[in-house]
């Protein structure tokens, strides 16, 4: 059997990665969001809509909003359990993990 070799263009993929880090730059830095990841954050366990509300003060539908968002680009996670809680993703507890300089 003979074996393909697949061409990957890497500054194609840097490129693309670039974006995406852009991208979650600009959600993240809404300072509700950084609001709401905090409080997922310090929880330490998935939280409610409800339990995020109380401790942000956030209107509803703002609220719902921001966490879509979140959600959306990959930060935030929700369970499948009703009503939904709310987490960070590995990808996000890694970021804020990382070593300040």
């Amino acid at each position: 059997m003979e074996s393909q070799t697949v061409e990957v263009n890497v500054e194609e993929k840097v490129q693309d990665f670039c974006a995406l880090i852009d991208s979650v730059v600009k959600v993240i830095k809404k300072p509700r969001r950084t609001e709401i990841i905090k409080v997922i954050y310090n929880e330490g366990k998935p939280i409610s809509f409800n339990e995020i509300q109380e401790k942000t003060q956030i209107p509803s539908g703002s609220l719902y909003n921001h966490l879509n968002k979140l959600f959306v680009t990959g930060i935030i996670s929700k369970t499948d359990e009703r009503p939904a809680k709310y987490f960070l993703t590995d990808f996000s507890m890694k970021l804020l993990e990382l070593p300040k300089k």
